[in-house]
């Protein structure tokens, strides 16, 4: 047996464990970014290629701080997912967004169209589930923020400690029941780590959520030719209906008619006569 091949399997599972712990990951971020550092100050004015190398040097180092944080994020939603009222929390949670995204729906569709939402149910549900991407990502904003504004103290004391060089950190009140755990890690590189990490997560999502409301709301002639195949019929029972146009039954003998015309899709609403007639 190849003992050499054995031991590369063995150094790339340490690797990859520890590139699964979030210590880790902020440790090689910070790094990378004190790297950086020291080449602008360094290198001032001898090489300007040398800027590119400190632009990767920081992309990486904000890549490595937010996977630190995403994976301290995940840890913790499995121990809220392991108790009863963390799961009712998350649930409810879910079942928000799901509301908000059910009424960001009905509002963008009666823009649209001029018509109740009731009338739009197929429609009603499909722009729901193109708008809970969005309405998620707010809402991991608002926590994000919630956290940072509650994180501060914590962040402060932790870093208060450091500087009266306390041994053994890790098992100080605040570390001991903030994180529920011993570490080995510093709270020197956890605590300033955390604090990064959910800072640039934040601006992440932020960009996310301004783009994505930006291309949703751009593509309004699209939504409207969805909405005409998806709620509205080619054939019925009503003869003022033409070729080039599809309808939607409504109450009181009236029906929602839309057409494509050369300025985009035109909805309107007109009493239907009946074939029979």
């Amino acid at each position: 047996m190849d003992v050499s091949y054995l031991r590369k399997l063995y150094k790339a599972k340490k690797i990859y464990h520890s590139l699964g712990e979030p210590s880790q990951l902020y440790l090689a971020g910070w790094s990378m970014f004190i790297v950086s550092l020291l080449f602008a100050l360094f290198s001032g004015g001898v090489n300007t290629n040398l800027a590119s190398v400190v632009i990767v040097l920081l992309v990486f180092s904000v890549v490595f701080i937010v996977l630190g944080f995403s994976v301290d994020a995940y840890r913790f939603f499995l121990r809220l997912w392991d108790s009863i009222t963390g799961r009712w929390t998350l649930g409810v949670l879910m079942a928000g967004v799901v509301k908000f995204s059910y009424l960001i729906s009905k509002h963008e569709l009666n823009n649209l169209t001029g018509l109740p939402s009731s009338y739009l149910t197929d429609s009603v549900t499909l722009f729901t589930v193109l708008t809970i991407p969005l309405v998620t990502l707010a809402m991991f904003a608002i926590v994000l923020l919630l956290f940072l504004v509650l994180y501060i103290p914590v962040f402060m004391t932790g870093t208060l400690y450091e500087m009266l060089d306390i041994n053994k950190i890790e098992n100080c009140v605040v570390y001991k029941y903030i994180f529920r755990k011993k570490s080995n890690a510093r709270p020197g590189v956890l605590l300033p780590g955390r604090f990064a990490g959910a800072y640039a997560s934040l601006l992440i999502i932020g960009f996310l959520v301004v783009s994505y409301s930006q291309a949703f709301s751009s593509v309004d002639e699209y939504k409207r030719e969805a909405i005409a195949y998806v709620d509205y019929y080619k054939k019925g029972y009503c003869k003022n209906v033409e070729k080039n146009e599809r309808y939607l039954p409504m109450k009181g003998n009236y029906m929602s008619v839309v057409s494509k015309t050369r300025s985009g899709w035109k909805f309107t609403v007109r009493q239907c006569r009946s074939k029979s007639e």
